[in-house]
């Protein structure tokens, strides 16, 4: 999965299996997408567009959703 800046753009941010933000379960299939706070605070864009693509046994690349982000500063921090 990448998120960028346009459909064709830079590179903002990228989820797969080998660095861990991706994880695919078992007989279920369920995936699970992961990103730390950590990394998100300390994003400065505040838009882009994404796609997941997950590549089958054969080889085929399918396309299984994408659309846009939006990273929104948190308004509550604590006191």
């Amino acid at each position: 999965m990448e998120v960028r800046d346009r459909i064709g753009g830079a590179l903002l941010y990228r989820l797969d299996t080998a660095n861990g933000r991706i994880t695919i379960g078992g007989t279920t299939g369920q995936i699970t997408l992961s990103i730390p706070d950590t990394v998100t605070s300390a994003w400065t864009w505040r838009a882009g567009v994404y796609d997941l693509e997950l590549v089958a046994p054969d080889a085929r690349v399918v396309r299984l959703i994408e659309g846009t982000v939006t990273v929104r500063p948190e308004v509550t921090t604590g006191a």
